[in-house]
């Protein structure tokens, strides 16, 4: 009996995770590779990291003050919005799916995609 009961709390537990959310999931926005000529840059260019959770989008506080924008697949944007002085940006609730991040950085975009 309780092994019967172990498997079926074994179930529902592998059942929960594998439709949970991943919480503070690492992103990697890449710069837009592109010289003011419109040729590629001889050397690679640095990435930006940034922890997307449920309620927020976490970046360096670095990227303090530098505006973000959410594209939806057919290149509209939902969302808008520059990073607070903790690196923070919050996300409404209504937000889910596949999306484009664009982080502007002066007169650089780092892009990646992210999952809501």
């Amino acid at each position: 009996m309780k092994s019967k009961t172990l498997i079926i709390v074994c179930a529902l537990l592998c059942c929960i995770s594998a439709n949970a959310k991943v919480t503070d999931e690492p992103v990697k926005l890449t710069k837009n590779n592109t010289h003011s000529n419109g040729g590629p840059h001889r050397s690679p260019e640095p990435s930006v990291i940034v922890i997307i959770n449920d309620t927020y989008i976490e970046f360096d506080t670095l990227y303090s003050g530098c505006n973000v924008t959410i594209i939806d697949s057919d290149g509209l944007t939902v969302y808008s919005l520059i990073i607070d002085e903790n690196g923070i940006i919050s996300l409404p609730d209504n937000i889910e799916g596949i999306f484009e991040l664009q982080l502007y950085v002066y007169d650089d975009i780092y892009t990646g995609e992210i999952e809501l």
